[in-house]
């Protein structure tokens, strides 16, 4: 999605992408790069977050570093302290910056911080909620299958929120670069 098409062409070829995706999951994996791109993220993940048990699964990503997403599985979902408020407090459809729920200073003094973000040069993650799975879905049909719309609504907000991102930034006279990971959990 390059700069030739206008942004009403980007985001009907990113509906038909993540239609396609919903259809045949082998293409989430683009889908996300394609996404990530049209919202100026480094990196995006389709995952969920299990908030009883502090745990996450990464159903697709892109431009991730393995490793640490493992890291990030195995402990530092138990540490995120933006989960439960964002699971609360972020409507379907909406999207939201991890500083929406957790100040930048107190954020930089967690150990997710340090010992996962700040490595990554990730200040801030954005992520939209497309909405849960109905009491039919299991995990086999995760993502769901309908959701294209939403996905696109969260991807046209995500794009905002980075552009808001740089603003902050720039408001807030960071050095770090505003690199953000976007999700759609």
């Amino acid at each position: 999605m390059g700069s030739a098409t206008s942004e009403p062409e980007q985001v009907s070829h990113l509906i038909g992408d993540i239609y396609d995706a919903a259809l045949d999951p082998g293409q989430w994996v683009g889908t996300l790069e394609k996404t990530c791109h049209y919202v100026g993220g480094v990196a995006a993940a389709l995952q969920s977050h299990d908030v009883l048990q502090k745990s996450a699964c990464f159903y697709f990503s892109w431009n991730d570093n393995p490793a640490y997403t493992k890291t990030y599985i195995e402990t530092y979902a138990k540490l995120n302290p933006a989960i439960v408020p964002a699971m609360i407090q972020t409507q379907v459809g909406q999207v939201s910056t991890f500083l929406d729920f957790v100040p930048l200073e107190q954020y930089r003094a967690t150990r997710l911080y340090k010992e996962w973000s700040a490595p990554q040069g990730y200040i801030d993650a954005i992520q939209a909620v497309p909405g849960p799975p109905s009491f039919e879905d299991h995990a086999s049909a995760w993502p769901p299958q309908d959701d294209g719309d939403r996905l696109v609504s969260a991807a046209t907000a995500l794009r905002h929120q980075q552009k808001m991102c740089y603003k902050r930034a720039a408001h807030q006279d960071q050095t770090q670069t505003c690199q953000r990971p976007c999700s759609m959990s």
